[in-house]
């Protein structure tokens, strides 16, 4: 066992311990399973026993707290371009500093509450692969600061260490083709996605909730993923012939 003392931004101690814990019967095995697809504002959620659902994500950019933070932001930014370091400087940066501390443990308390309903109703959970630090180098600055603000890496390792701990299961698959593709025929394009929500397959016409339909690909993902790649095979040798 180890035990870390860690000193925050805003001044303040936390004491941080890693335990070895025995099986705890308290998490029954519930014989489901279920996927996630992770976006900006909600978690689309598809089960083993065919529900399907979006969970809500507080935007916290709006909140009173963010609003301070950037009043704040403004006010530091000024002071340092003219190296102004006064006591005043540092009383405001403490200011921030807290502000910052609330706005993240909303954000902490959110993910605990999530994570905690599906690491005690599910055997395993599926979520993509997602390569969240090169999605931050995108040339698109307004997508970095939406990824930075929602914080997918803490709702994913919360996910991870919880699982341990309730001996359940997390699995991470390729992304490739999930919001492309129509779950109903199979059929993969990326003008299937109309918009960040709209999702209408150009083969079959199928129409459903963009993320829904990410999340039901991501679910069965064991399946269709051998026959894209029998399929992509079967392509490759026809055209070398």
């Amino acid at each position: 066992n180890a035990v870390v003392v860690k000193r925050e931004a805003d001044g303040k101690f936390f004491v941080i311990l890693n335990l070895t814990l025995e099986d705890d019967t308290r998490y029954q095995k519930s014989g489901i399973e279920c996927a996630l697809d992770l976006n900006i504002d909600n978690i689309a959620l598809s089960d083993s026993s065919g529900n399907r659902k979006l969970i809500k994500l507080e935007d916290f950019s709006k909140s009173k707290y963010s609003s301070q933070f950037r009043k704040l932001q403004t006010q530091l930014s000024r002071r340092y371009l003219k190296k102004n370091f006064s006591k005043n400087t540092k009383r405001l940066q403490n200011k921030q500093n807290k502000i910052q501390r609330k706005i993240k443990n909303q954000k902490e308390d959110q993910f605990h509450k999530i994570s905690n309903v599906l690491t005690n109703n599910f055997d395993r959970i599926t979520i993509e692969n997602l390569q969240i630090k090169k999605m931050k180098e995108s040339q698109k600055t307004h997508l970095n600061r939406l990824i930075s603000d929602i914080s997918w890496n803490s709702l994913i390792q919360k996910l991870k260490y919880k699982s341990e701990m309730k001996n359940k299961i997390i699995r991470e698959i390729d992304p490739a083709f999930t919001s492309q593709r129509c779950f109903k025929c199979g059929h993969i394009s990326k003008n299937n996605r109309k918009s960040q929500s709209d999702f209408s397959c150009l083969n079959c016409k199928h129409t459903e909730n963009a993320d829904i339909n990410a999340s039901k690909n991501i679910l069965w993902y064991d399946k269709w993923s051998l026959e894209q790649t029998a399929l992509i095979s079967i392509w490759k040798s026809e055209s070398l012939s």
